[in-house]
Protein backbone atom coordinates (compact mmCIF):
# COMPACT_ATOMS: atom_id res chain seq x y z
CA UNK A 1 0.00 0.00 0.00
CA UNK A 2 1.60 3.46 -0.05
CA UNK A 3 1.09 4.05 3.89
CA UNK A 4 3.63 0.87 3.87
CA UNK A 5 5.34 0.61 0.86
CA UNK A 6 6.87 -3.15 0.60
CA UNK A 7 9.08 -3.32 -2.45
CA UNK A 8 10.91 -6.60 -1.91
CA UNK A 9 7.87 -7.96 -0.62
CA UNK A 10 5.93 -7.16 -4.11
CA UNK A 11 8.62 -8.05 -6.52
CA UNK A 12 8.72 -11.62 -4.81
CA UNK A 13 4.96 -11.86 -4.81
CA UNK A 14 5.47 -10.83 -8.50
CA UNK A 15 8.08 -14.06 -9.04
CA UNK A 16 5.84 -16.47 -6.50
CA UNK A 17 2.49 -15.97 -8.22
CA UNK A 18 4.28 -16.42 -11.80
CA UNK A 19 5.92 -19.65 -11.13
CA UNK A 20 2.98 -20.97 -9.34
CA UNK A 21 0.32 -19.59 -12.15
CA UNK A 22 2.57 -20.90 -14.66
CA UNK A 23 2.51 -17.04 -16.62
CA UNK A 24 5.87 -15.58 -15.69
CA UNK A 25 7.11 -12.54 -19.08
CA UNK A 26 9.90 -15.55 -20.00
CA UNK A 27 11.29 -12.40 -22.58
CA UNK A 28 11.60 -11.10 -19.52
CA UNK A 29 13.22 -13.55 -17.35
CA UNK A 30 15.56 -14.49 -20.56
CA UNK A 31 16.75 -10.67 -20.55
CA UNK A 32 17.79 -10.88 -16.83
CA UNK A 33 19.64 -13.59 -17.22
CA UNK A 34 21.54 -11.97 -19.90
CA UNK A 35 22.22 -9.00 -17.95
CA UNK A 36 23.00 -10.96 -14.74
CA UNK A 37 25.49 -13.30 -16.99
CA UNK A 38 26.97 -9.98 -18.30
CA UNK A 39 27.68 -8.75 -15.08
CA UNK A 40 29.05 -11.74 -13.50
CA UNK A 41 31.69 -11.61 -16.81
CA UNK A 42 32.56 -7.97 -16.05
CA UNK A 43 33.42 -9.23 -12.38
CA UNK A 44 30.48 -7.02 -10.99
CA UNK A 45 28.08 -9.06 -8.22
CA UNK A 46 24.55 -9.36 -10.31
CA UNK A 47 22.34 -9.95 -6.90
CA UNK A 48 23.58 -6.59 -5.82
CA UNK A 49 23.87 -5.07 -8.99
CA UNK A 50 19.75 -6.37 -9.51
CA UNK A 51 18.72 -5.29 -5.93
CA UNK A 52 19.94 -1.80 -6.85
CA UNK A 53 17.97 -1.52 -10.58
CA UNK A 54 14.62 -2.70 -8.60
CA UNK A 55 14.73 -1.20 -5.50
CA UNK A 56 14.63 2.72 -5.08
CA UNK A 57 16.88 5.32 -4.55
CA UNK A 58 16.19 5.88 -0.91
CA UNK A 59 16.13 1.89 -0.11
CA UNK A 60 19.89 2.00 -1.99
CA UNK A 61 21.77 4.98 -0.18
CA UNK A 62 22.28 3.26 3.17
CA UNK A 63 23.32 -0.05 0.99
CA UNK A 64 25.47 2.21 -1.23
CA UNK A 65 27.09 4.20 1.93
CA UNK A 66 28.19 1.12 3.81
CA UNK A 67 29.67 -0.57 0.58
CA UNK A 68 31.61 2.86 0.78
CA UNK A 69 32.26 1.99 4.77
CA UNK A 70 33.21 -1.80 4.21
CA UNK A 71 35.61 -0.41 1.14
CA UNK A 72 37.67 1.57 3.60
CA UNK A 73 37.38 -0.59 6.52
CA UNK A 74 39.17 -3.41 4.29
CA UNK A 75 41.62 -0.91 2.40
CA UNK A 76 42.92 -0.07 6.21
CA UNK A 77 43.35 -3.91 7.19
CA UNK A 78 47.09 -4.90 7.33
CA UNK A 79 46.63 -8.75 6.14
CA UNK A 80 43.79 -11.16 4.83
CA UNK A 81 42.57 -12.39 8.48
CA UNK A 82 42.25 -9.19 9.67
CA UNK A 83 40.18 -7.87 6.45
CA UNK A 84 38.13 -11.17 7.15
CA UNK A 85 37.14 -10.65 10.57
CA UNK A 86 36.24 -6.88 9.90
CA UNK A 87 33.70 -8.17 7.08
CA UNK A 88 32.93 -10.77 9.60
CA UNK A 89 31.93 -8.31 11.79
CA UNK A 90 30.50 -5.99 9.69
CA UNK A 91 28.16 -8.17 8.04
CA UNK A 92 27.11 -9.54 11.43
CA UNK A 93 26.15 -5.66 12.21
CA UNK A 94 24.45 -5.00 9.46
CA UNK A 95 22.73 -7.80 9.59
CA UNK A 96 21.44 -7.58 12.99
CA UNK A 97 20.48 -3.69 11.73
CA UNK A 98 18.31 -5.02 8.77
CA UNK A 99 16.70 -7.56 10.87
CA UNK A 100 16.01 -5.29 13.35
CA UNK A 101 14.14 -2.87 11.11
CA UNK A 102 12.18 -5.42 9.50
CA UNK A 103 11.28 -6.92 12.68
CA UNK A 104 10.45 -2.83 13.62
CA UNK A 105 8.19 -2.71 10.31
CA UNK A 106 6.48 -6.29 10.52
CA UNK A 107 5.50 -4.34 14.52
CA UNK A 108 4.19 -1.26 12.71
CA UNK A 109 2.03 -3.57 10.30
CA UNK A 110 0.77 -5.24 12.86
CA UNK A 111 -0.76 -1.99 14.72
CA UNK A 112 -1.88 -1.37 11.46
CA UNK A 113 -3.85 -4.00 11.26
CA UNK A 114 -5.13 -3.35 14.79
CA UNK A 115 -6.29 0.18 14.14
CA UNK A 116 -7.14 -0.69 10.38
CA UNK A 117 -5.31 1.95 9.56
CA UNK A 118 -1.21 3.15 9.79
CA UNK A 119 0.17 4.37 12.78
CA UNK A 120 1.03 8.51 12.41
CA UNK A 121 3.91 7.91 14.04
CA UNK A 122 5.36 11.52 15.76
CA UNK A 123 6.22 13.01 12.43
CA UNK A 124 8.73 15.11 11.78
CA UNK A 125 6.64 18.29 12.51
CA UNK A 126 8.30 18.54 16.44
CA UNK A 127 11.57 19.11 14.94
CA UNK A 128 11.12 22.06 12.52
CA UNK A 129 13.79 22.71 10.62
CA UNK A 130 15.86 20.46 12.55
CA UNK A 131 14.80 17.64 11.66
CA UNK A 132 17.28 16.63 8.41
CA UNK A 133 20.06 17.54 10.37
CA UNK A 134 19.13 15.32 13.19
CA UNK A 135 18.80 12.61 10.50
CA UNK A 136 22.31 13.61 9.20
CA UNK A 137 23.91 13.18 12.69
CA UNK A 138 21.97 9.91 13.40
CA UNK A 139 23.66 8.63 9.95
CA UNK A 140 27.41 10.24 11.41
CA UNK A 141 27.29 8.55 14.48
CA UNK A 142 25.81 5.39 13.15
CA UNK A 143 28.59 5.41 10.79
CA UNK A 144 30.90 5.96 13.31
CA UNK A 145 29.66 3.66 15.44
CA UNK A 146 29.98 0.63 13.36
CA UNK A 147 33.59 2.03 12.17
CA UNK A 148 35.04 1.47 16.20
CA UNK A 149 33.59 -2.15 16.19
CA UNK A 150 35.01 -3.03 12.77
CA UNK A 151 37.86 -1.07 13.74
CA UNK A 152 38.63 -3.63 17.25
CA UNK A 153 39.08 -6.35 14.99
Amino acid sequence: TDELPAPQATLMKVVIEGVLERNLPWLFVGIGVGIALTCEVLRIPSLPFAVGVYLPVSTMVPVFLGGLLRFFAEKKSSDEEETSLRREKGVLLGSGLVGGEGLLGVGIAGVAVILKHAPKGIGYDWADWLAPWLSALALVFLGWTFWRLIRKA
